[in-house]
């Protein structure tokens, strides 16, 4: 009977071994597919974190044209407003110049009105033959003008305009002179 007890934890050794290299076996395999399957997760999750970041600079990418597009046609329309007003300011001028030439437009008047102007215009202001209008600006920029004007006293008004008449008849001619120099360069700045 001992016998038959040692053959039978013989047989449950043999029988656990086996089965025990069956479970480890198959342990084997399991991890082996748990890894490969975890490692097309990761792969897969990679692959949609990805495709997640090339959409989002694609968005990114599509504002960033269309922030261009939007810059650029502002620029375009503050461009045409600069042309436009470049374009009133010479009419301005040349109808200033115009009016003074047949004297309907006091010279003392004009040649403010002119400088103010040519400031925008640094170009034609530093031009040769225009130096007559910057003296006389000088000599006149002091007196009072406008709601200034409106505010002095009746005797300090005619004491102004004695002095301005005074500037305008030592400058008139070269003045003038330098009113059709300045009528040139507009033509040839249209």
């Amino acid at each position: 009977m001992l016998r038959d007890t040692y053959q039978s934890q013989l047989i449950l050794i043999h029988f656990g071994s086996k089965y025990s290299t069956y479970l480890t076996s198959s342990n084997k395999k399991l991890r082996n597919i748990l890894s490969h399957t975890l490692v097309i997760i990761i792969f897969a999750l990679l692959g949609i974190l990805v495709f997640l970041l090339a959409a989002y600079l694609g968005i990114l990418l599509a504002k960033l044209n269309q922030q261009k597009k939007h810059s650029s046609h502002i620029e375009e329309l503050m461009e045409a407003a600069n042309l436009e007003q470049e374009e009133f300011y010479l009419e301005s001028l040349s109808i200033i110049a115009k009016a003074t030439l047949q004297d309907q437009c006091e010279t003392s008047e004009a040649c403010i009105r002119i400088k103010k102007i040519l400031e925008f215009f640094p170009e034609i202001e530093s031009s040769p033959g225009l130096e007559p209008i910057q003296t006389m600006y000088k000599d006149l920029e002091n007196f009072a003008y406008l709601d200034e004007r409106n505010e002095l006293a009746k005797q300090e008004k005619f004491k102004q305009d004695n002095q301005r008449f005074k500037v305008e008849e030592k400058y008139e001619k070269d003045f003038k002179a330098a009113l059709k120099i300045l009528l040139d360069l507009i033509k040839t700045k249209h």
